[in-house]
């Protein structure tokens, strides 16, 4: 998945008018990380959302 894709993803307005926070990825079969102790995900934020409005 292209990353300039996933930042189009994360952007939108709930029902409120508020701008949505982002989008969270994970891995269709969990994979677990030593390195952070838990499963794998990862979060792309919604740059408006950054703005704060």
């Amino acid at each position: 998945m292209a990353v300039g894709r996933n930042f189009w993803r994360a952007r939108g307005k709930y029902v409120s008018g508020m701008n949505k926070e982002g989008i969270v990825i994970r891995p269709t079969e969990p994979v677990y990380s030593e390195i952070i102790k838990g499963p794998l995900s990862m979060k792309v934020l919604n740059n408006d959302y950054l703005l704060k409005e």
